[in-house]
């Protein structure tokens, strides 16, 4: 759906800057005055239009692409660190003790005292719902609850992978537009998602790596973890294989 989304706006934002460059052929017609010289009207230029375009795609990618907790989580201090020893790989395979699950015993999400605030926000969020006139008659509160937007996919960075492609697609036909080969400059999309990729979403991959790995090295005794039945029939083998 996110990539069938911003194909719609990619169409979209292409027939909103043909038709400025149309307003913008008549209106140059008009400042200008009969014997030749400019009346001294400054008019807005379809550059300036092209970076309006963009700056609505960027903010709409921040959002999808979750930049926000994406960023939080590529910190250095949750990055993959790949120097490893020997004495690492043993300590994996050593047999660890089983470990207790920790139980909360109070949540405070079920107080009455939460309770009751969720509910006076919730209200506070339907009036002002109400004066905006956005929304008439019976509130549906899963619309407005945290007043949140709605997404047509949950938002995350592995979203990058689906729209890449065509998104490096449009932010070449936009740098051709913005001047002749080799004359044209970098657009702002292309920066953003340049650093993007770069510094946010290659530093999340490595998070979820090092998760993962965590998550496997936390296992009682990993030589004991084997393959499912299911995992050995399709594999055609006899003997137990370690996951």
């Amino acid at each position: 759906l996110l990539l069938e989304l911003l194909e719609l706006l990619f169409d979209k934002f292409n027939a909103v800057a043909a038709a400025h460059s149309v307003v913008l052929a008549h209106l140059q017609q008009i400042v200008v005055s009969p014997n030749g010289a400019q009346e001294g009207i400054k008019l807005y230029e379809q550059a300036d239009v092209s970076a309006k375009i963009q700056t609505v795609l960027q903010v709409l990618l921040m959002d999808y692409l979750d930049v926000k907790n994406t960023k939080s989580a590529a910190e250095p201090s949750a990055q993959l660190t790949y120097a490893s020893t020997g004495s690492e790989f043993a300590a994996f395979f050593a047999k660890k003790k089983p470990q207790r699950a920790k139980q909360s015993l109070f949540k405070f999400e079920s107080s009455s005292h939460a309770i009751s605030m969720s509910a006076y926000l919730r209200e506070q969020r339907r009036e002002l719902y109400s004066k905006s006139g956005e929304l008439q008659g019976g509130a549906d509160d899963n619309l407005i609850e945290g007043g949140e937007m709605k997404f047509v996919c949950k938002p995350g960075a592995r979203n990058i992978t689906v729209i890449f492609q065509p998104l490096l697609r449009f932010i070449n036909e936009t740098e051709q537009n913005m001047g002749p080969p080799g004359q044209a400059k970098q657009c702002q999309l292309r920066t953003f998602l340049t650093y993007y990729i770069n510094d946010l979403f290659l530093h999340q991959v490595r998070t979820e790596i090092n998760k993962e790995i965590q998550a496997v090295s936390k296992t009682a005794d990993p030589l004991k973890v084997l393959a499912s039945a299911d995992t050995m029939k399709v594999l055609a083998v006899q003997r137990p294989l370690l996951q």
